[in-house]
């Protein structure tokens, strides 16, 4: 197990996560700056430990979380995430996480979670993101790490995500502003997706993730297409 992490907690008003009494916390480092991206750059600029962790301010930390992700932690492993379940949306918390209940490698096609992971600090320190990056960050550090021949493992390793309705229109309105750019798709197949993506979800995971999947595609098609509005436009 690792000794000491520094954990970086990316936030718009210094908050802080719950739970980093579980953590064996060298430093905290909070990061304020705008966008997203230019915050995990410097708050990555400013740790000094061998591995760090990324935890944002709305995320909860349970006392397992921390000895099972560092179970992975070996050589041409990257990062680690843990699997984060929702909290605050009522009984769609049952079914809405992000996550696995088994260890999964990630792959290129798919997301490292930012708000909830262990990183190896030299892999991160010559990751520059877009100057203008405000979502999908995670994303890319993922495949920088990915880039160099490290595995990235998602594990069970539980923590909770504070959401309410709210904040996932807000996020899904920030993803989709930046979807068709970011996976380099159109938005006609984007919309199309995104629609039938709540139908695929009925089948494998059950009517109330389906409505959630509905809800969240709905503000992120809005997204797109405002973002389709706003390039017509300029």
């Amino acid at each position: 197990m690792l000794d000491k992490v520094d954990v970086c907690v990316v936030t718009r008003d210094g908050k802080l996560p719950k739970g980093l009494e579980y953590l064996p916390v060298k430093n905290i480092i909070i990061e304020t700056s705008f966008p997203i991206g230019l915050a995990r750059k410097r708050a990555i600029e400013k740790v000094s430990t061998e591995w760090f962790a990324f935890i944002d301010d709305d995320v909860e930390i349970t006392p397992e979380w921390f000895p099972i992700c560092s179970l992975f932690i070996k050589d041409g492993v990257g990062a680690v995430n843990g699997t984060d379940s929702y909290k605050g949306l009522g009984v769609f918390d049952r079914v809405i996480f992000n996550g696995s209940p088994i260890p999964k490698e990630v792959t290129y096609k798919d997301r490292l979670n930012g708000n909830n992971v262990l990183i190896k600090t030299d892999l991160v320190r010559d990751w520059f993101p877009d100057e203008n990056m405000r979502c999908y960050e995670d994303l890319a550090i993922g495949r920088h790490i990915l880039s160099k021949g490290y595995k990235i493992i998602v594990t069970p390793a539980l923590c909770y995500h504070g959401k309410d309705w709210g904040s996932v229109k807000r996020s899904a309105l920030w993803a989709g502003r930046e979807y068709t750019k970011t996976y380099s798709i159109s938005v006609f197949r984007s919309v199309v997706r995104k629609i039938i993506e709540p139908l695929k979800h009925l089948v494998y995971r059950g009517i109330l993730y389906s409505i959630f999947t509905s809800y969240s595609n709905f503000w992120l098609i809005i997204g797109i297409l405002q973002s389709q509005f706003k390039e017509r436009r300029v």
